[in-house]
Parts: structure tokens; sequence; C-alpha cells
């Protein structure tokens, strides 16, 4: 199989039916190990690492704060970067700073920087890399955010930052602190680099995302140049300035008629999480700008279940009808801002078994889905979903 092939079956669970381009983000099973030659562009499991020089979350302001689930920001370990070398990506729009003596050469899943002791090995099989891909499609698609820090780069970009631990047992919690943990590392920064016009791998206007990223990563190798991941993704500028991803462009708002909630993407999830996906689907009209604030009631028998978090909210901002789905899917970009996600942390609990997730709009329409019924099985579940004794939590996306 080849990586291209492994990079569209990673990401299955996370985007429309359509294959996904190279380069798009990449989705992950939690607590699952992964061969070492999927590496080059797969990112998997979550915890918290660091930022912030600005605090500002991505969550809309409705988003609740606490729980057991909720983004939290940590400081940055960066460096000076006096003296370090320049990567440009004139076709992304995108500059960033790296280490003096570190080699750039093409890989699998997008351009390698590789310190000087890791450079003759071949692209893709580097102790220690740090990975650059931009590409159309927005930021927040193909991962499961749950454990990940949240912030703004220098320039004000939006970015969400994890910390995975492929060496983990099948539902195995990610340590704390992180230096505990045995085996192997990998990271990602996902930033919202923005609406603009790129003309490759094809012409398309729209949300950009740049992805920084170490996968797979020796631990020694992973500890040794953390500062230095960091330092690289804070560096991150754009060439010519773009608005994010979420801005309204100065559109009118979108009427009730120009848009219905589409929960297509139905459910998907992987170790002790479980999550709800849908997007915004245009309808007809002019176009508008789209800021809709969304809701997940976890319930039984139309009563809330005493749930971390429940309910929990969402906020999707995008334009219609540039930010369809559909019409992305046919452009190749399978990743929208009007995307929404709900997901339930300790799903395996026996109390939640056959649950409802009940999704409302501001004005009254829904959808649901209904969590697996797996009471008559016992405490242990299929797979690494096990009854554990701490309760269950939810959480909305973005």
């Amino acid at each position: 199989m080849t990586i291209e092939d492994r990079v569209r079956q990673l990401l299955a669970d996370a985007v429309a039916d359509e294959p996904a381009p190279r380069g798009a983000p990449l989705d992950y099973a939690l607590g699952r190990r992964r061969p070492r030659l999927a590496l080059a562009g797969a990112v998997v499991v979550l915890i918290v690492l660091s930022l912030v020089v600005a605090v500002a979350s991505v969550r809309g302001p409705d988003q609740p704060s606490t729980g057991p689930t909720a983004t939290t920001t940590v400081p940055t370990t960066t460096i000076s970067t006096t003296g370090w070398s320049t990567y440009l990506d004139r076709d992304n729009n995108l500059r960033l700073r790296y280490p003096a003596g570190w080699k750039v050469r093409p890989g699998p899943g997008g351009d390698e920087l590789v310190p000087p002791e890791y450079a003759t090995s071949r692209p893709g099989y580097a102790k220690y890399a740090v990975i650059i891909a931009a590409f159309p499609g927005f930021y927040l698609q193909g991962y499961r955010w749950q454990r990940a820090t949240s912030g703004r780069l220098p320039g004000g970009q939006a970015y969400m930052h994890m910390v995975g631990y492929p060496d983990l047992l099948p539902g195995e919690d990610p340590p704390a602190p992180p230096a505990i943990a045995r085996g192997r590392r990998s990271a990602v920064y996902m930033v919202d680099w923005g609406r603009f016009c790129s003309a490759k791998p094809k012409p398309f206007c729209g949300a950009h995302a740049v992805r920084i990223s170490v996968g797979d990563a020796n631990a020694r190798a992973f500890d040794r140049y953390r500062a230095q991941l960091d330092t690289i993704a804070q560096s991150a500028t754009q060439l010519r300035r773009a608005p994010s991803s979420t801005e309204d462009a100065g559109r009118p708002a979108c009427r009730p008629e120009q848009w219905r909630l589409d929960p297509s993407r139905g459910l998907g999830g992987g170790g002790q999480q479980i999550s709800m996906y849908g997007t915004v689907r245009y309808r007809a009209g002019p176009p508008c700008a789209l800021r809709l604030n969304i809701q997940v009631t976890v319930e039984r028998g139309g009563q809330p279940l005493p749930v971390a978090g429940n309910p929990a909210t969402a906020t999707v901002q995008g334009l219609l009808p540039e930010d369809d789905q559909h019409r992305l899917n046919r452009l190749g970009v399978h990743s929208t801002p009007l995307m929404w996600q709900f997901t339930v942390d300790g799903w395996c609990n026996s109390d939640i078994d056959g649950a409802t997730l009940r999704v409302t709009t501001e004005d009254g329409r829904e959808v649901e889905a209904t969590l697996p019924d797996m009471s008559g099985r016992g405490a242990t579940r299929p797979g690494d979903c096990q009854q554990r004794s701490r309760p269950a939590g939810v959480t909305g996306l973005p």
C-alpha cells in the first residue's frame, strides 16, 4: 500500500465519502499503534502540550471553558531565532524560520526540516523531522481535538496543538507530565491560514490551513527538539495578509431559508471517545455570511443525562455558498469552516449506553444520533473501549 493510499484510509472516518487529497489533515485512532511506513503525515492520539504568546481560543463565545475535555492554554517553549534560516512557500503564502544547519527536503507528507544528525536518513524515516504542509481546507478538520491546546500565532492566526504517544496501550490515558511516557512521540500544530487564492495543486480561492507536525519520532530526539518545534510554529507568518477563514467578508447574515443542518457524517470515534459530525449545507439565495450557535444534549427518553458539560455548544462561522461541503468536495477540498462536531468522552460507561445525542440550532431545527447500546456485553467493550470509573463528559467543536 502506498503512502497516498494510507493517507486516504486514515481520512475515511473524518471526511465525506469522497477520497481525500494528498496533504489533507490526517485523522487518527486514539491509542492505536501505527507502523513507521505510515509515519510521514500521520499524527496520532491527543494530550496537552504548549502554547501561547497571545491567548485566544478558537471556540465560540458560548463554548464551555471547563469540563473534562475543554481546551486549555499553557506557555510555549520558544527560543531565539537569531541566525536561523528562512523557509518560503510562495504558493501558499507562507514563511517561517528553522534552525541553521537543518536540511530541507521533500517528503511523503510535506517538506521535511531535519536536524543534521538525521540528514542522511530516507525521507519519511528520520528519527526526528518537522514536516511542513499547506493546503486548501479548514484547519480544524481531520483530528479529534479534545486534549489539545488552542491559541494564536503572533500574526493573529488561530491554531490548535497536540502531542501524541503511539506506544500507549489501547485505552491507556496520555501521561502527565509527558516526559514520563515511554516510546515514541508525535505532535501537530494546525493553523487557520485564512482565505486567499492559491494556484497549486490546482486553483482554489477559499479557506487554507498549515500543518506543522512531527510524526512517530524517537522520544529522546522529540524531547531534545521540543523548543525548536514550538519556535518553528510560532515563527510562521503570511507573505500577504489574508483574512481568517471565519470572517464575514462584509456580507449580510444568511437568512434561515438559505441553509440547513446536515448530519451526514454521523458517528465515529476511537478509544474512549465517540463523536457526532455534521456540516451546514447551502440551499439557495445570494452570497451571505453564517454564524450559527449549535447545542447538543445527551439524553434518554427526552431527559438530559448527568454528563459533565451537558448540554454542550459549538459555533460555526463561514460563507455561503463557498463553504458548502458538497461544493468543496467537487473542488477536491474536504473540510469546511461550517463543520461542527460534538464528542462524548467516556462513552463506554454503562450509564450512557444507548443515549441519544440531540443537536439543535437557535431557531429550533434538530438532528439526532443514538449511541450504541452495549449494556448486554458487560464491563469490557470491543477493542479498546472499556468501562472506567471516571464520569463521562461532552464537548463541542469549534
